[in-house]
């Protein structure tokens, strides 16, 4: 019986500060497209209670190429 409450009161704990941890999160993934090249961009914003963390990358096609936006999506 001493095992289960030992194990109860160490679970519990590991619990709570995994909780307390892991804290508040956003994020955010938004496209933007040059205008002057016409190619789109993934621009991902991450914020945590410990600071911002920003990404951007261009978006590429399912065959690798580079994505952009002009009479037609080439792929």
């Amino acid at each position: 019986m001493k095992k289960y409450i030992l194990g109860l009161i160490v679970g519990l704990v590991m619990g709570m500060s995994v909780t307390a941890f892991a804290g508040w999160c956003s994020t955010s993934v938004d496209v933007y497209t040059d205008p002057d090249t016409m190619v789109q961009y993934l621009i991902v914003d991450h914020r945590t209670t410990d600071g911002v963390g920003v990404g951007i990358c261009p978006r590429y096609t399912s065959s690798g190429n580079i994505m952009y936006v002009g009479s037609e999506i080439i792929e």
